[in-house]
Parts: C-alpha cells; structure tokens; sequence
C-alpha cells in the first residue's frame, strides 16, 4: 500500500501483515476516485487526532490507568524500539517506520 501523506510530501510505502491484505483489497476495490479515502472519520473527512482520540476514549483511559502523559505516538516508539529484541532486522524497523537510510 502506498502512503502519501509524509511530512517530506512523499509517496512511501507502507508494509502490510498478510492477515490484513484482504481486508485491505476490498476496501481499495470500493474507492471509485483518486480524493476517496480508504479510512476515514466518522462524517467522511479524514481521520484527524482529534477523531482518534474521541474514538478510543484516549484522555479517559490514560487517566484511569494514572498515565495522563502518555500520547499515542509514544505507543509508536515503544513498538518499534521493542521490534529489534526478538529479531526483527533494523532495516525491517526503519522500513515499517517510514524513515529514510
């Protein structure tokens, strides 16, 4: 799948889990122009961190487990910080990640 929305407005690519892949393919196959958007907010627009953020109850769970600090992109460094340990190459990580050489 291809991403265009990066801070340096480049098209990457973003690796997919072979469980996903039709889940994916179907939603591709109901996209009928280049604006559709294969996720989007609850009215149709994009998906913004204020929609993310309603839709998980964020601010209410990280206050009930006492983490009021905890943003969601820390979640994003934990998991590719813990993917090395068990094996995943670091060309694998940066790759997943988005980040260039």
């Amino acid at each position: 799948m291809t991403a265009k929305g990066t801070k340096e407005k480049r098209a990457r690519v973003v690796p997919l889990i072979k469980e996903v892949r039709p889940v994916v393919a179907s939603l591709l196959d109901s996209v009928t122009t280049p604006q559709s958007r294969l996720f989007s907010g609850p009215r149709g627009g994009r998906l913004s961190t204020t929609v993310l953020r309603g839709a998980t109850h964020w601010d209410e769970v990280v206050t009930k487990l006492g983490h009021e600090h905890l943003r969601r992109h820390d979640l994003r460094h934990t998991g590719l910080s813990w993917m090395p340990t068990p094996g995943c190459p670091v060309r694998v990580v940066r790759r997943i990640a988005g980040h260039g050489r």
